[in-house]
């Protein structure tokens, strides 16, 4: 069943508000307004009141409810579609509506100065949980360095007695074919072949020593530069990375952060992260026994302000939990919150609710 209209006596005349079957929003009622209209609605639907309420059932029969009774679009008396629940305005207001009390949380507006501490410091602490996270990788990335280093400050240097060792075996070694070479030279007797070859011998001889002496790298001076640079290196990146004193300063402002929202959690209770969850799970069971699967639904799922104690990513994110539900249960928002009115505007503007907003009502 489905609310058309609502009916309401006035000295100027009748008012006539329209219903949405998905999700109607009044914007800009203060709590006065809002316990007015509940209390027209119930009465109205169960014929206890003075406004009276066109409903139409799935087939799309159409009954209005009043003082007078239910009577169908022709006139005649039926049965009022509510049933027994018709006969106690009371059990159907418990029902139909859902105040913060029903969703766990207290009544009236949060301390806004609570609401943007809290939001603020929920951005530092991400914030801090990812710069902990980088500091932490960074320290242990410092710590691998530090066991290189230590590994590469025990390899050996090579001195320069060291590369005069590795190249003395060759030195020799020239020196003693050119020391032949010159034997023959000296020699009277030697053949000419024989003084030819000696020349030559020590021609070599010279042109390889003259290469030992410019060589200006030894395969161990090569070395001992390679591990010279690779520990510079690893100096300067080891400077560069996060400290122990780095990562427990990070966490230790993490830990404020966390301590400090925990305090304002203790204060105001609707802040909590698992509160948000609670109340979704209380508004789907609420709309689900209005509306079982298959089920005509009896009335509708009536909201007056229940999320104003939330922050306004939780409450976005309820109201869109809401929007989902009212394809399935037919919804009435009632809320003076202007971030609540902003979501119906903007939902409005897409087609997807009917915004009836007080708020220029309520200034004049």
């Amino acid at each position: 069943m489905l609310v058309d209209e609502i009916f309401i006596p006035h000295a100027e005349g009748t008012i006539r508000v329209g219903l949405d079957p998905r999700l109607t929003v009044f914007a800009g009622l203060p709590e006065p307004a809002r316990a007015r209209l509940v209390d027209l609605l119930v009465a109205g639907l169960s014929g206890t009141g003075s406004a009276s309420v066109r409903v139409r059932d799935d087939e799309g029969e159409v009954t209005v409810l009043s003082a007078a009774g239910a009577r169908d679009a022709d006139g005649r008396v039926v049965a009022n579609p509510l049933g027994e629940l018709a006969h106690d305005p009371a059990a159907l207001a418990r029902a139909m509506v859902v105040r913060p009390g029903a969703l766990g949380l207290p009544e009236g507006r949060p301390d806004p100065r609570v609401h943007a501490e809290w939001t603020a410091l929920s951005m530092d602490r991400t914030r801090l949980d990812v710069e902990l996270g980088a500091l932490e990788a960074g320290r242990a990335e410092r710590l691998g360095l530090q066991r290189e280093l230590g590994d590469v400050s025990t390899t050996p240097l090579f001195t320069a007695a060291d590369s005069v060792a590795a190249i003395g075996p060759r030195m020799d070694e020239i020196l003693r074919r050119r020391a032949g070479a010159e034997r023959v030279l000296r020699d009277e007797d030697a053949a000419d072949d024989d003084r030819e070859r000696a020349t030559a011998e020590v021609a070599r001889c010279e042109d390889e020593l003259n290469e030992l002496a410019a060589a200006d790298v030894t395969p161990m001076s090569a070395a001992r530069r390679l591990i010279l640079r690779r520990r510079a290196m690893l100096r300067s990146r080891i400077e560069e990375l996060p400290t122990d004193a780095d990562v427990d300063a990070a966490r230790r402002r993490l830990e404020i952060a966390v301590g400090r929202l925990a305090e304002l959690e203790e204060r105001e209770p609707a802040l909590a992260p698992a509160v948000a969850a609670r109340v979704r799970t209380v508004l789907l069971a609420r709309a689900a026994g209005l509306r079982p699967e298959g089920v005509s639904g009896a009335a509708p799922l009536v909201l007056d302000d229940p999320l104003v104690r939330l922050v306004p990513d939780q409450r976005v994110d309820l109201l869109d939990v809401i929007a989902r539900v009212a394809e399935r249960v037919q919804i009435v928002l009632l809320t003076d919150d202007d971030g609540i009115g902003a979501w119906a505007r903007h939902r409005s503007d897409r087609g997807e609710v009917r915004l009836i907003d007080m708020t220029a009502a309520a200034a004049s």
